[in-house]
């Protein structure tokens, strides 16, 4: 009798044991998740508007015409905040790309506002891909995942699951 109580305990004790390493799983992964989402806020609140605000204030919010795509090149000032801009976008959209950053939070937040940065700045990139194929093809891809996007309101998709 006292081996079957020592099993049992043993038995009862792997239960236990299992059920915790579950709950810590799942807590490192809400963690880990909570992470992603605040990471992207940082990142698009912090680098995005500083770089956006001094890109506008020198070429405007129109999509640039071919005077303006002259004026870039001839200007290595503003050349450089158009290439920091679409640098700093190009880095948020690998990290989106790869998992770093969470998609639905920057649709959510800037979704509209990627696609009209990439439709305003569509002949420049063009204009490199003379040069570079794959300038700036992160951007691009994340914002032809944002425009095929047919969602009529805001979904759930973005809360943290695992907590």
């Amino acid at each position: 009798m006292p081996d079957l109580f020592i099993v049992f305990i043993q038995t009862a004790t792997l239960f236990v044991l299992v059920g915790q390493l579950f709950l810590l799983h799942r807590t490192l992964k809400a963690d880990h998740e909570r992470k992603r989402k605040q990471a992207t806020i940082e990142f698009v609140g912090a680098s995005w508007r500083e770089n956006r605000t001094q890109i506008e204030s020198k070429l405007g919010t129109n999509r640039l015409n071919e005077n303006q795509l002259k004026e870039i090149r001839e200007d290595v000032e503003t050349e450089g905040i158009l290439k920091n801009f679409l640098n700093a976008v190009e880095h948020l959209a690998v990290g989106l790309n790869s998992g770093v950053y969470d998609k639905e939070i920057l649709y959510r937040m800037n979704g509209t506002l990627m696609v009209i940065m990439y439709d305003r700045y569509e002949p420049y990139i063009t204009l490199i891909r003379k040069d570079y194929s794959s300038a700036y093809i992160e951007f691009e891809n994340i914002v032809t995942e944002f425009k095929n996007r047919k969602r009529i309101s805001v979904t759930n998709s973005g809360n943290i699951k695992y907590s």
